[in-house]
């Protein structure tokens, strides 16, 4: 596989905690749609104003590919429901989540259809 068929692990936010996220990379390389940069550690909750966050997820998943790449819901709960709100807008309701699972200690994909009459 080349690099840029690579797939790509989108985490919503950096975690507040040290967090292993070595599990993801069985699924592609990982990449933050909110750097710490992003959001002010102030208000890493989006209790405010969400524009420059929606911004920035919207510029980085222009890159996501709904065949090959996953969504891991990691983060403010506010951030991960805007995510996932581009990401259904931008791919047209199809995505796949990475759901952990604490007994076997790994993630298993999720495939999400939002269009109607999908199965």
């Amino acid at each position: 596989m080349t690099r840029q068929e690579q797939a790509t692990v989108f985490v919503i936010q950096q975690p507040f905690r040290d967090l292993d996220l070595s599990p993801a990379l069985e699924y592609g390389r990982v990449e933050f749609l909110l750097e710490d940069t992003d959001v002010h550690p102030r208000e890493r909750q989006l209790k405010h104003d969400t524009w420059r966050a929606q911004a920035e997820m919207e510029f980085r998943l222009q890159r996501f590919h709904g065949d090959r790449d996953y969504l891991l819901l990691l983060g403010d709960p506010a951030a991960i429901g805007l995510a996932t709100a581009i990401i259904t807008k931008l791919n047209g309701g199809k995505f796949t989540l990475l759901k952990w699972d604490r007994e076997q200690k790994k993630y298993y994909p999720v495939f999400v259809n939002l269009r109607k009459g999908a199965h």
